[in-house]
């Protein structure tokens, strides 16, 4: 788990993609598509952006692809640990 946990190679990309591509990729369509997406759905797909995956669907891609299963549960659980502290602070910047 230690190993897991301090695997900065595993870690970084999946906090990137997770805390920072996700939301702007979210804020991106929002500012092209937003004329035509009500305001409620705006503010849904923004809050959807910011929230990290679920372990259980993390664990299931990770098996399929014959990946190593004991890294994803470190990186899905660390990811939404980390989450509980970043998904408020995120939708306060985010979503304003």
């Amino acid at each position: 788990m230690r190993a897991g946990f301090l695997n900065w190679r595993l870690q970084g990309p999946t906090y990137a993609a997770t805390y920072l591509a996700f939301p702007v990729l979210s804020l991106l369509v929002v500012a092209i598509f937003g004329s035509v997406l009500s305001p409620e759905l705006q503010i849904g797909l923004l809050f959807l952006s910011i929230l990290p995956s679920t372990v259980q669907s993390s664990i299931a891609f990770t098996s399929m692809a014959h990946g190593n299963v004991a890294a994803a549960i470190c990186a899905a659980s660390v990811s939404n640990i980390v989450g509980v502290i970043l998904t408020p602070m995120l939708a306060a910047v985010v979503i304003h």
